[in-house]
């Protein structure tokens, strides 16, 4: 017997802060994440930030599957949710929920399809090219609740110590674009400080 796998938008930010409410453990569960997965498609094919709202489930939908949706009736309902103020409002909220959970499935199998010919073309890094593209996005999401699971019991962070670790991954982003650049001269990594 297998578990299912629960498709969503943004695991930690919606589903995960539901089960839990409802005194379920949601690591106990197989997750696919439509939003992060999108994160990661997109920064691996832009090659610039992309503009506000750009991974919203609205803007995901528009994009991959040519389905537009009332931006202002959606940001409304999610609103009326997050104040709690949801008495004499149900049939409304179920219909906001289905109606974002009936694209959620077309949306992850066309994510699926560009993240398996992303692995293509990808570089080859311990193995991971055996494992089935599915389990490698499952894995990443079991890599996030390891992140909210940490931030449940509270992380003690400094802005001081958060700067520091921005310049440190901006160099070492610079170093290894450096480094490629020397080693396989008039490739396209543009060297930048």
């Amino acid at each position: 017997k297998t578990n299912p796998i629960f498709i969503c938008h943004s695991y930690e930010g919606a589903e995960r802060k539901a089960f839990k409410k409802m005194g379920d453990f949601p690591e106990r569960y197989e997750w696919y994440d439509t939003y992060h997965t999108e994160r990661l498609l997109s920064n691996n094919a832009l090659k610039s930030v992309p503009p506000k709202g750009y991974h919203s489930l609205v803007e995901c939908i528009r994009r991959r599957l040519g389905v537009c949706r009332d931006t202002e009736h959606k940001e409304a309902m999610r609103w009326l949710c997050i104040s709690g103020d949801t008495l004499g409002n149900e049939g409304e909220i179920m219909s906001y929920c289905e109606e974002d959970t009936k694209d959620l499935i077309p949306l992850a199998e066309s994510q699926i399809r560009d993240y398996v010919e992303a692995l293509k073309s990808s570089i080859l890094i311990g193995g991971y090219r055996k494992a089935d593209p599915i389990s490698l996005l499952l894995r990443q999401v079991k890599a996030i609740e390891i992140f909210c699971q940490m931030a449940d019991c509270g992380i003690p962070v400094s802005p001081t110590r958060c700067d520091y670790v921005k310049k440190g991954a901006k160099a070492m982003i610079y170093n290894l674009k450096d480094a490629f650049s020397k080693k396989y001269k008039g490739s396209f990594v543009k060297k930048e400080r």
